[in-house]
């Protein structure tokens, strides 16, 4: 199985039928009656795979935590006003931005009949029709992987500004997130362990010191504690101890996350719906038949970008 970008796959892959977008294919396939019968069987199974077992093995952490948002462009751009009113007129006023760009992901491998004796094609090795539905399951298992590390690459360089994105000039979790006003923070000055006591006051400094960009303070409560695996018993024992009654919307199960880097570092995911997983083309199964080669091409892959469009999301502790 091989890595393909979206340029690539769009040289590669036809999600119609190959007589239609290519003739020359589809003329000397008719000369190979084993290699046609090899493209259609592989295009049936393509299809029923992608339609009806391919969303549950895509579905993840990430779907927990991201917001899908359909996309149209190239780049995302998220801006930040303020609104100032004034005898009756609302005045906007533009403070900063974030940028996404979106990035291509994919994979490719050849189908081959049951009885080539071809051990690779290109470079690779080819798979069996016999092993076409494991192939399937494992480029998907790939795409879905790679949701997750993009994802999860938000909450692990939350502490270090990425100046490609931009925003408020600083670091996504930082003391000093600027506003008319001042500075607001969505971390401790000092880092902390999870405990009880810890979480209790992440919970409080969210609902008392987000503010917008006047410096108003907000509504906006805690929603969700995500943690590392080695940070799940504590994880547990810290929602455990939160009282029922001041922290009632505060989820009381962990999102426990292997893609986490940082086994001490702990999030609270706030109530703002600003982490966002911008989709510009959909996650697709397509293939193509290859006379050069007597294959079949089958190419998934998908354009996206994972972002946080709002320090407001999230609130971070990174003692390690």
């Amino acid at each position: 199985m091989t890595d393909l970008t979206r340029r690539q796959a769009l040289k590669l892959a036809a999600s119609a039928p190959v007589a239609a977008l290519y003739p020359m294919a589809a003329e000397a396939a008719a000369t190979v009656p084993s290699l046609a019968t090899l493209y259609d069987s592989v295009s049936k199974e393509t299809a029923t795979f992608r339609n009806m077992e391919a969303p549950p093995l895509l579905d993840g952490t990430y779907a927990k935590l991201f917001t899908q948002v359909p996309s149209t462009m190239a780049y995302e751009t998220v801006v930040h006003t303020r609104y100032n009113s004034g005898r009756g007129t609302e005045i906007e006023q533009q403070r900063f931005a974030f940028s996404f760009e979106h990035e291509d992901i994919g994979w490719h491998f050849r189908v081959v009949t049951d009885d080539d004796p071809r051990e690779a094609i290109d470079g690779s090795r080819p798979v069996r029709m016999a092993g076409l539905k494991q192939g399937l399951i494992d480029l998907t298992q790939r795409i879905a992987m790679h949701r997750e590390q993009d994802a999860a690459r938000i909450f692990n360089k939350a502490d270090t500004y990425d100046a490609t994105i931009g925003g408020d000039g600083v670091a996504l979790c930082s003391l000093k997130h600027p506003h008319d006003e001042g500075v607001w923070a969505n971390t401790f000055a000092t880092q902390s362990d999870l405990n009880g006591v810890s979480l209790a006051a992440a919970l409080d400094h969210i609902q008392s010191n987000y503010v917008d960009q006047a410096g108003i303070r907000i509504f906006v409560r805690g929603r969700q504690l995500v943690v590392a695996p080695a940070d799940a018993e504590a994880a547990q024992r810290a929602l455990t101890a939160l009282g029922t009654h001041q922290y009632r919307e505060m989820q009381r199960k962990p999102i426990v996350w292997p893609y986490l880097e940082r086994r001490d570092n702990w999030f609270v995911v706030t109530s703002v719906p600003r982490l966002a997983w911008f989709e510009r083309m959909p996650f697709t199964i397509s293939c193509e038949l290859d006379t050069v080669t007597n294959s079949v091409l089958v190419v998934g892959d998908e354009r996206r970008k994972f972002g946080a469009t709002d320090p407001r999301a999230i609130f971070g502790s990174l003692p390690s």
